[in-house]
């Protein structure tokens, strides 16, 4: 699985992922984010963005995910770095024990691909 394949497998993987953690994606839930209380479900799955992915959305705290940043959150990771990343790929496979992309290093991957470039600074 080349690099594009991969990023594109885990982004298209949410509704999978949330699912996943016992939530039905077919109505309103509890909002993920943790930083307020939720008595009424106040977040909600869209299948696609104004990416193409899909992503949730709280209605109450303006939180939004992405599969990636979503990892992130779950596991206490910094969005957009190099360990999300290899959490992400660890979850959905096809990835290397040398924590490649596609044949390149993840480090090499994000910042060749300007994904979030304000955190390539943070991977070197």
């Amino acid at each position: 699985m080349n690099r594009d394949d991969a990023t594109d497998q885990v982004k298209k993987s949410l509704a999978s992922y949330l699912e996943s953690q016992g939530i039905n994606i077919g109505r309103n839930f509890h909002c993920l984010s943790g930083t307020h209380s939720d008595n009424k479900p106040s977040m909600s799955y869209k299948a696609t963005g104004s990416s193409g992915y899909p992503f949730v959305h709280c209605f109450s705290c303006n939180a939004t995910f992405d599969t990636i940043s979503l990892i992130a959150h779950d596991y206490g990771l910094k969005p957009y770095s190099r360990e999300n990343f290899e959490k992400a790929y660890e979850i959905y496979g096809g990835f290397e024990a040398d924590r490649s992309v596609g044949g390149y290093g993840v480090e090499a991957y994000i910042c060749g691909r300007k994904i979030r470039p304000q955190m390539c600074n943070n991977l070197r």
